[in-house]
């Protein structure tokens, strides 16, 4: 009796572990969307492709996979004076929101060469 008492003890522990664990996960997600809804994502990586027709530029970060951003006439472009002045492999700088799953930037900083 005393055994089936303990393993019983051992099973409502782990269930409000478990339970714990995954409020703790979810509150983190809503702090996750709550920043990304008050400030701008930041991004750095390399242009791989510019898409005209989609108003999108297509980003390779540093680490991680390929990031299409959409750009509009709001969209604050720093060091060119249009979207076609970046070119293929040129270091970027990114700001965006994500507003119903799409990447919408805010400001594209073109970083400039630096020759030798």
């Amino acid at each position: 009796m005393k055994n089936l008492h303990s393993k019983s003890i051992a099973l409502v522990i782990l269930a409000l572990v478990l339970l714990l664990m995954q409020t703790a996960a979810v509150a983190a997600d809503d702090v996750d969307m709550q920043r990304s809804s008050t400030e701008p994502i930041y991004l750095r990586g390399l242009v791989s492709e510019i898409d005209g027709s989609e108003n999108a530029v297509i980003v390779r970060p540093l680490k991680g996979k390929r990031i299409t951003i959409h750009f509009g006439p709001d969209t604050i472009l720093k060091n060119m004076n249009t979207i076609d002045d970046l070119s293929e492999k040129q270091d970027i700088k990114v700001w965006y929101f994500v507003h119903d799953g799409r990447n919408e930037a805010v400001k594209i900083e073109k970083l400039l060469d630096l020759g030798c």
